[in-house]
């Protein structure tokens, strides 16, 4: 079929969907076509054609495939019954991506993911030793399962709330650095010593013991450590900021340091409340 026909057809398309009554618009309607005719219609190569762009948030895409597709910064979650394949994707890549209501059919192998967002998504199994990248820096994994390690991968600014099966040894994540990190479902399976933990948040999660003596320059500043199981002293260690509300401690030690700095502040405010 020509290119000039495709263009008929995209117009008739729009223009029949676009008709649509306020009651139609929800829904979504599904062409009985076979796949490459739907190819040529809907796309322009690796993109959306720019002339259907206005109506996508009203055809069911289930049988529609993405092969070849540039998912890189697209929103998906307007699209009713996406099925995708991260392997057929273009450069297997997902970057930035908010992929809400996408079915994920294939598995991860090789797949770039910075800064995606799987939140809302289904059928998403990763192992992050698999990954294109060993990196998982910006990704909201909620709805995501995880089927393996976590070592030397980058989890910088990365949230496992609402995710399953992250089990994270600390020591062996990239230069053993959490910045930013929500680790709410994570369970933890290794020490904290020389761990970097930046303004992190561990509320939600489990098995995390840390000993505030050996963390990074003994640096909790900035952290939720809810859920934490404190194993020693806090002498000299920085709590800037940090919360400890369901924080277990050894020795009462949190409440000599909490006292301290309560006195500080109270000294700092002149008694100007």
């Amino acid at each position: 079929m020509s290119q000039a026909q495709i263009k008929e057809l995209r117009k008739i398309l729009v223009d029949e969907l676009m008709l649509c009554d306020e009651e139609d618009k929800n829904i979504k309607i599904l062409l009985p076509y076979d796949k490459e005719f739907l190819k040529q219609l809907l796309f322009d190569g690796e993109n959306f054609s720019k002339q259907i762009k206005c109506i996508i948030n009203r055809i069911n895409f289930s049988n529609i495939c993405f092969d070849g597709f540039n998912a890189v910064n697209f929103d998906f979650s307007d699209l009713y019954g996406v099925k995708i394949n991260p392997q057929t994707l273009k450069n297997k890549c997902l970057c930035y991506a908010i992929c809400k209501g996408v079915e994920f059919i294939g598995p991860f192998d090789g797949a770039h993911v910075d800064e995606t967002s799987f939140r809302g998504s289904k059928g998403a199994k990763i192992d992050p030793q698999k990954l294109g990248a060993l990196t998982l820096n910006g990704c909201d994994c909620c709805d995501v399962e995880f089927i393996g390690t976590f070592d030397d991968v980058i989890l910088f600014d990365t949230s496992f709330k609402g995710s399953k099966g992250a089990k994270i040894n600390p020591q062996t994540i990239f230069k053993k650095c959490f910045i930013r990190t929500i680790c709410c479902d994570v369970k933890f399976i290794g020490p904290f010593d020389n761990v970097h933990i930046g303004a992190s948040m561990f509320a939600g999660s489990n098995g995390a013991k840390i000993n505030p003596q050996t963390v990074w320059k003994k640096d909790l500043s900035y952290s939720d450590c809810n859920d934490v199981e404190f194993i020693g002293p806090f002498d000299g260690a920085n709590i800037k900021y940090t919360i400890f509300d369901n924080a277990i401690t050894e020795n009462d030690e949190f409440k000599q340091v909490f006292r301290q700095r309560v006195k500080s502040l109270v000294n700092r405010s002149n008694g100007n409340f």
